[in-house]
């Protein structure tokens, strides 16, 4: 009979993120990548009045004080805006170029880090850019071009301690940079049913503060960054419908 059948639900689907305008819609909704998992939790804090009538110390009323809910994402794509998303960072993208007289200081058998990676044409000099050292493992030091490093070598003529200025040209490149932010979004998960037909589904998450993350670094397998939020109040939306929705196709 149609009262006693039930619908099962298995999402698949892609989660955007989007900022919120001054009436609280979502503006310039962005994919995040693939997400392994997304997740909506009710916390539930009750309280409870125990009866002293019996002895027995039963619980005599029960109560809801507060209901709060937190969202849990696992994010999958380290694309350069992916990765500007879970570092809440920003995001720099840098053309190709050369750069000339970088000042370092040369130890030996350590690494010079240069501002930037994938870098080639490189040139080591003293700091009076009088005296240039020869790249090669029987000479001066090794270039480790796509690392943006260089091995200083103690068995050639740079000595130790040694002020350097280096000269190279590097690829284009992104360079993102970790800083927190406090901001509100908007998120939504534009998905389907795959248990049901792939009918469509979208939840809307109207307000919420998500936690900085970062992938792990070194992984077995491909690597995630966990993403915690906390739903907050939509007070710019109706009473009764200001912290998510859940759209079903029937």
């Amino acid at each position: 009979m149609e009262q006693f059948k039930s619908k099962y639900f298995r999402g698949q689907g892609a989660m955007f993120l989007a900022d919120r305008d001054a009436s609280g819609n979502a503006i310039n909704a962005l994919f995040i990548g693939n997400c392994s998992s997304a997740g909506l939790t009710a916390n539930v804090e009750r309280g409870e009045k125990v009866e002293s009538v019996t002895g027995g110390g039963a619980t005599d009323a029960s109560f809801i004080k507060r209901v709060s809910y937190t969202l849990a994402l696992e994010m999958d794509s380290i694309r350069k805006d992916h990765l500007k998303m879970q570092l809440q960072g920003t995001l720099t993208d840098k053309v190709g170029a050369s750069v000339t007289d970088e000042p370092h200081v040369g130890y030996h058998d350590g690494f010079v880090l240069l501002d930037h990676t994938k870098v080639s044409t490189v040139v080591v000099t003293d700091s009076a850019g009088t005296t240039t050292y020869t790249e090669g493992a029987a000479n001066d030091y090794v270039l480790k071009g796509d690392q943006g490093m260089i091995e200083i070598l103690a068995g050639g003529s740079i000595a130790d301690v040694q002020a350097l200025l280096i000269d190279y040209v590097y690829a284009a490149q992104a360079h993102v940079s970790a800083s927190a932010s406090n901001l509100e979004k908007y998120l939504v998960f534009a998905g389907m049913n795959s248990a049901d037909n792939d009918k469509q589904t979208r939840v809307e998450v109207y307000k919420v503060k998500l936690d900085p993350s970062v992938m792990d670094l070194i992984t077995d397998d491909t690597a995630s960054a966990t993403i915690n939020g906390t739903v907050q109040l939509d007070s710019l939306r109706a009473v009764g419908d200001q912290l998510f929705s859940w759209k079903v196709e029937e």
